[in-house]
């Protein structure tokens, strides 16, 4: 039910912007960044292209695709210590964006696929496994709409684990930091 109370409310919002919109106004400007983001995202580190939809100065959608690496949370119990496992993730996420010349809040939802690929030797077949966490999201950015400049995001999130039960905050041994930074420029 949240979910998808979640999801109409921001279609809703987004529709209505748009609808406001003369014919024609949706522009870009400066439309791509490229930017590192520490935690966050269910990774400890991610590197992310992200395309901007500017609808008006105040107003803008965005969508981001990356990948990155996390690290398996090991607990060592009467002397075994299993074996630090690095997965590779695929954070991705759509926002909006209301503010002002530079400053923004932001609100989305993001997913992260995380491939897993265990090493245990209690892992006969040592195949491949994959993970799918889905997590709503606010924060500030600091966007300028001019190549060449800086852009920042500061963000909170936390998984659906009401809906998705395979998840939790340890997330399948994963760290879901609920704190994410991100750094980087514009294209």
């Amino acid at each position: 039910m949240m979910k998808k109370t979640t999801f109409l409310a921001l279609a809703f919002v987004a529709s209505n912007l748009l609808a406001q919109q003369k014919a024609g106004s949706i522009g870009f400007i400066r439309s791509s960044n490229i930017y590192a983001t520490a935690l966050g995202d269910v990774t400890l580190f991610s590197i992310n292209f992200e395309k901007l939809y500017v609808i008006n100065p105040g107003f803008f959608v965005a969508g981001k695709i990356g990948v990155g690496f996390t690290k398996e949370i090991n607990f060592s119990f009467w002397g075994y210590d299993p074996p630090d496992n690095y997965f590779t993730t695929l954070p991705h996420h759509i926002s909006l964006n209301f503010g002002h010349r530079r400053s923004f809040f932001e609100v989305g939802m993001g997913g992260d696929f995380v491939l897993f690929r265990p090493t245990h030797e209690y892992y006969a077949d040592n195949t491949y496994d994959t993970y799918y966490y889905l997590y709503p999201f606010v924060g500030y950015r600091f966007q300028n709409m001019h190549s060449n400049k800086l852009v920042f995001r500061a963000f909170v999130s936390y998984p659906l684990t009401e809906y998705f039960p395979r998840l939790t905050f340890f997330a399948n041994g994963f760290m879901f930091f609920p704190i994410g930074l991100s750094l980087g420029w514009v294209l």
